[in-house]
């Protein structure tokens, strides 16, 4: 907490704003491997609240996510890290992990114990990707085919989208007793 206060007294309006953006990996990296140059151009010096590095293999992401971090962290006025995230709905979105089919087909299975067994293997797999947050599950309720997100929901019944959900999380986290030990 008095890290935080500390940080955000001496930060500027822009500077706050700045940790509310997000960079792709491609946009910074050439030949596969992060340009410096690009990424001062882009940020200026300044952090950016999140970087999602979806164009890479795992391995390869947790590279450049390291190197990523080590410049914000070294060569940015505060030194504050980014949040590494990753789409994560159906599986780690990052080349050569498993992807698993769509939440509407998963909610067709009615079966959260298979939901939380998924999570935990996309888990495993963000995590050797260095990924700090997963952009999902989603706990939308499709009821309007004209819906756009109607494949990442698990259908149109309550207690089904809450009970899917609700083990997608246990799976990803852990058991709320694991995830406060840590």
């Amino acid at each position: 907490e008095v890290r935080v206060q500390d940080l955000l007294s001496r930060m500027t309006l822009e500077e706050k704003i700045a940790q509310m953006r997000h960079i792709h990996a491609y946009s910074i990296m050439e030949n596969g491997k992060l340009n410096e140059e690009k990424l001062e151009k882009m940020i200026g010096g300044q952090n950016y609240g999140f970087i999602e590095g979806i164009t890479l293999p795992g391995k390869e992401c947790l590279t450049l996510m390291n190197e990523v971090q080590k410049y914000m962290r070294e060569k940015t006025r505060l030194g504050i890290p980014a949040i590494q995230i990753a789409e994560c709905l159906h599986g780690h979105m990052a080349l050569g992990s498993t992807i698993f089919p769509q939440s509407i087909g998963l909610g067709s299975t009615w079966n959260p114990e298979l939901i939380r067994e998924m999570a935990g293997v996309i888990a495993e797999e963000a995590l050797l990707a260095g990924v700090d947050q997963a952009l999902s599950p989603l706990f939308d309720i499709a009821r309007d085919p004209r819906y756009g997100r109607v494949e990442e929901c698990y259908g149109e019944d309550p207690y089904l989208v809450k009970e899917m959900g609700v083990a997608f999380v246990k799976g990803l986290q852990g058991e709320p007793e694991q995830s406060a030990k840590g």
